[in-house]
């Protein structure tokens, strides 16, 4: 597998879910900087589309450790984008408020940096890159979930998208988001050269469950821990 080191920042994970119980299981472990969500994934969590509720869902993730938090604003206008935006980044600092690539989305964006906010623009393909470097964007997110090319394209679209940001020279970092396997995973990494590597990932639960999983290491760790409950030698000195 490709080195999980990148020349416009660190490696970070993040627990692509509104789901509380996902975030109990996975975030103590220490791997994962955050949690990215939006309105698909909350309404999955029977959580309602409203600051209140993702305030109160925000503070759980920060209880449990999250150090950053990702929370995508709606609304079909631009001063409607612009307003629930500006009440999600008011929840904590540690929120990034995620924008969809649009017209409208734009000029909301521009506005709310404006105003000191942290944005991540939401991106489907390689040239709304652009438009999140043009404003300066903390994050340019890829929902290669989402995006309708197939497994090989978005591989090489993850490399070339961090190709622009790395070129970019600013504080940008790409975060590839919604990634469903662990195949998936491993194919947007093992595509790219180590220059070109995304700086981030947001894996969905299942994503997570096979990355952790592995039966050579089950199986050596059941050998090693049989093998500590059978010994019975004492070492006297």
């Amino acid at each position: 597998m490709a080195s999980l080191s990148s020349s416009s920042g660190s490696m970070r994970l993040f627990v692509d879910s509104s789901d509380i119980q996902a975030w109990k299981k996975w975030l103590p472990t220490g791997v994962f900087y955050g949690v990215t969500t939006n309105p698909l994934l909350l309404r999955e969590s029977n959580v309602a589309c409203q600051t209140k509720s993702i305030g109160v869902l925000s503070n759980q993730a920060l209880r449990l450790g999250a150090k950053e938090i990702h929370l995508q604003a709606w609304g079909k206008s631009s001063d409607a984008l612009l307003r629930t935006a500006s009440e999600l980044a008011s929840i904590d600092s540690s929120v990034v408020v995620q924008i969809p690539a649009t017209y409208e989305g734009l000029r909301a964006a521009s506005k709310l940096k404006d105003m000191g906010a942290r944005i991540a623009l939401i991106i489907y393909s390689m040239h709304q890159a652009l438009l999140a470097l043009g404003i300066g964007a903390e994050y340019v997110t890829l929902d290669v979930g989402k995006s309708p090319s197939d497994e090989e394209s978005k591989a090489k679209m993850c490399s070339s998208v961090q190709g622009l940001v790395r070129r970019a020279s600013g504080t940008t970092k790409q975060l590839v988001a919604n990634v469903l396997s662990l195949d998936e995973l491993t194919t947007c990494l093992v595509a790219s050269s180590p220059a070109n590597q995304a700086n981030s990932f947001a894996l969905t639960p299942s994503a997570i469950g096979e990355l952790f999983a592995d039966k050579f290491t089950e199986d050596m760790v059941n050998e090693f821990e049989a093998a500590a409950s059978k010994n019975n030698f004492s070492l006297f000195l």
